[in-house]
């Protein structure tokens, strides 16, 4: 993901396979393709991408779910899941140390013409497949 040097949005995602040392790159569908998302990772084998602007900066609300098992495939798997409850992008994301959610928070929204940073968190619960 990123900006490319014209400002367009990069769909690719570059992937490091730690036993050869070295590096593939495969690309997201079109719907999931943003610049700066927060992106987590949950056990055994999701990547997740949160949030983001789209080529224009509107800020998304939208989570992908990608299974990392199936990266270097023909076929990636991506999922849409929960939206955020705030659209968002330049955000910041953790995962719970019990690993059962995931936290975003802060960034900014096209909404408030950039002004101000949001000052909100939200929690998505990887089982319920929600944000509070």
């Amino acid at each position: 993901g990123g900006r490319g040097p014209t400002g367009d949005v990069i769909s690719e995602i570059d992937i490091y396979h730690i036993d050869s040392k070295s590096w593939s790159t495969v690309k997201l569908p079109q719907q999931y393709v943003v610049s700066d998302h927060a992106s987590f990772a949950q056990e055994p084998s999701y990547v997740y991408v949160a949030g983001g602007f789209d080529q224009n900066y509107t800020a998304y609300n939208t989570l992908a779910r990608i299974d990392a098992s199936t990266l270097g495939d023909d076929s990636l798997v991506v999922d849409t899941m929960a939206p955020l409850n705030t659209a968002r992008g330049d955000i910041y994301a953790v995962v719970s140390s019990q690993g059962k959610s995931a936290f975003v928070t802060g960034g900014f929204t096209d909404a408030n013409g950039f002004c101000a940073p949001l000052g909100s968190t939200e929690e998505y619960n990887f089982a319920a497949d929600t944000w509070t």
